[in-house]
């Protein structure tokens, strides 16, 4: 697809292999062509003049000046005689796509977060966005992260302490604890919101035994209760 119009400048070679610079103007720029196409028609328009000739081949007149001659190529098409085997050119591109809002891009991009979308847009060309435009709330992008229907029941809290403790393992931490840790372990009790909190150097289910098996005694003790259930998150 073309995404700008623009100006090249090709030699080709005329009468008696004499060079000739031709400078084309309102070129389509298709970025992703491998061959540039020439059109008989837009030169027909402009007053030149084209022949087909056996024994010459395809040929290019303006005012009866032989101004290009072409090659036959495998499959019947004609390539402009050039000094050089060229194929394709650089469009110098005068009118580059239009910005647009970055919700087009958003969605162009499957859904891409919107400073994804803007630093991308400084890593290639062609990808324009309009200033002022947010990505905002995408409903698509809420059902998609949505793995579950919000629930409505009120969330039940322990009656009594010990009655349900949670417990999450953190880290790895940079740069380690002065103690060389890189690890804590957290005990909360849902009654009391009380924490403990046990450094480890390891992230084994050995050590997290271990802690636990100190954290259980102190706090019953404490308490005068026992741990009726321990939730972790897996």
């Amino acid at each position: 697809m073309g995404t700008g119009m623009g100006t090249i400048t090709i030699t080709v070679l005329g009468k008696d292999n004499i060079e000739t610079d031709l400078q084309l103007n309102d070129v389509i720029y298709a970025p992703n062509m491998h061959s540039n196409l020439f059109s008989l028609a837009a030169a027909y328009d402009r007053g030149y003049e084209t022949r087909i000739t056996p024994g010459y081949g395809l040929r290019i007149f303006h005012r009866e000046a032989l101004v290009a001659t072409s090659v036959r190529m495998t499959g019947g098409l004609f390539r402009l005689k050039t000094p050089t085997d060229a194929f394709a050119y650089a469009a110098q591109v005068t009118s580059a796509t239009p910005e647009l809002d970055i919700n087009i891009w958003h969605r162009r991009m499957g859904h891409l977060g919107e400073d994804y979308v803007r630093k991308l847009a400084r890593m290639v060309d062609g990808m324009g966005i309009k200033s002022r435009t947010a990505v905002g709330v995408c409903e698509a992008c809420l059902e998609g992260k949505q793995h579950r229907q919000p629930s409505h029941q009120r969330a039940t809290r322990a009656t009594e302490p010990l009655e349900l403790i949670h417990s999450d393992l953190c880290g790895p931490i940079d740069p380690a604890s002065y103690g060389g840790t890189n690890y804590y372990l957290l005990f909360t009790d849902d009654f009391t919101r009380m924490t403990h909190i046990y450094p480890l150097k390891k992230k084994s289910s050995a050590d997290v035994l271990e802690k636990f098996r100190e954290y259980k005694p102190e706090v019953e003790k404490q308490t005068g209760k026992v741990i009726k259930r321990l939730r972790t998150d897996g």
